[in-house]
């Protein structure tokens, strides 16, 4: 079970849980609620983890796409270019989410040890106590998972449709088109992020 739950906190899926992090109705008789209540609450973790890290590869690799295709040099300044400052703002995050994925190689490290912080009697670890070491990224990932909303709706006065709020993407959702971002209000909305209080968010 720690395996499985390690790898989903990790990005991959799992056939224990739903799209919505939820435990499949299979699965339910043999967990206690308590269980199940860790579970869905690790898997919504990962599922923000998911959506960000797609999100950071998708603002990252648009741009890099874009000039390699010779787009920078034939564009002439045309706003329809990716942003150059997403693709920088995409690898800032990238940077922060290496220390979420570094916890989980410490944790299995940890677990493979037998780390009595961790691991109990008989070689059994609870899951409250990898709750409880990934409870630091609640907040973290909670206000990245906004940021990318935000992101992708677009600028304040520029969401002509609510399609556009629909599209920010999912973990398992394909790549919407992005909304053309200024520098300006770009800096701004990063500005007001950086107010949650969250240091890693601050950081970018």
């Amino acid at each position: 079970m720690i395996c499985e739950v390690l790898c989903v906190l990790a990005g991959y899926e799992s056939s224990i849980f739903t799209e919505d992090s939820r435990i499949v109705p299979e699965f339910l008789s043999f967990l206690h609620p308590g269980e199940v209540q860790t579970l869905e609450s690790l898997a919504g973790l990962a599922a923000k983890y998911r959506k960000v890290k797609k999100a950071a590869n998708h603002f990252k690799t648009l741009y890099d796409e874009h000039v390699l295709s010779g787009g920078a040099s034939s564009s002439g300044g045309k706003t329809n270019a990716p942003s150059e400052y997403l693709s920088t703002l995409g690898t800032a995050m990238i940077g922060v989410l290496q220390e979420y994925e570094d916890l989980i190689m410490e944790t299995e490290a940890r677990v493979l040890k037998k780390d009595s912080e961790l691991v109990g009697a008989q070689s059994f670890v609870p899951l409250s106590s990898v709750r409880a070491v990934f409870s630091v990224w609640d907040a973290p990932l909670a206000a990245l998972d906004l940021l990318v909303s935000d992101i992708y709706k677009g600028p304040k006065g520029k969401r002509s449709t609510g399609k556009d709020a629909e599209e920010a993407p999912t973990a398992s959702s394909s790549k919407p088109e992005l909304p053309q971002w200024s520098p300006g209000p770009l800096i701004d909305l990063l500005l007001d992020r950086a107010q949650s209080g969250v240091h890693r968010v601050a950081e970018i």
